[in-house]
């Protein structure tokens, strides 16, 4: 039982192969999480978070499957962002591979925790990413909608007729 509620990563990094922006970034000679910060860390804030959106949002629809948000392991995380920079033929230190999924696993907590409490970021960048997806994440954000309508609880409309039982039949003391 325990291992169905791990959150399962295999194939993500097939999915970052086919978003143009990521491709792009790794092939340039940059990294899956680009630092914001000017010492080149990648301490988790909201300017991490909207910049490695491309990245992330994978992860998080990821999180999203278990149910339980369940946030991913590290070792399955280490394995995907291997293997991106495997396919964009990059050498990457292992110590690259090893802050990027870090990065990308704090940032899922970090994200899954600003919902939890309700904080919105105020960043423009985050209303217009919201607003207007990517044209590269158009169908993931359709198949996520689709499963959504099928989750949906039925309208009143649609729900069986309710019946209560008779009031005299509850109160009655033997």
């Amino acid at each position: 039982m325990a291992a169905s509620i791990r959150c399962d990563v295999s194939g993500l990094s097939a999915q970052w192969e086919k978003i143009e922006s990521i491709r792009d970034r790794v092939r340039g000679g940059g990294f899956l999480v680009e630092p914001v910060n000017a010492d080149g860390g990648l301490d988790v804030s909201n300017k991490l978070a909207i910049k490695s959106i491309d990245a992330l949002i994978f992860v998080l629809v990821r999180v999203a499957d278990t149910k339980v948000l369940k946030i991913p392991d590290i070792e399955p995380l280490r394995t995907c962002v291997s293997e991106i920079y495997a396919l964009m033929n990059r050498e990457v230190d292992q110590s690259r591979v090893d802050d990027d999924a870090w990065a990308l696993r704090h940032l899922a907590g970090f994200v899954k925790r600003k919902a939890q409490k309700s904080l919105v970021s105020l960043a423009a960048r985050t209303h217009d990413f919201i607003s207007q997806p990517s044209p590269d994440l158009q169908e993931l954000v359709d198949e996520i909608r689709a499963r959504g309508e099928d989750a949906l609880p039925m309208i009143a409309e649609e729900a069986p007729p309710l019946t209560l039982p008779d009031p005299e039949d509850c109160m009655q003391l033997e």
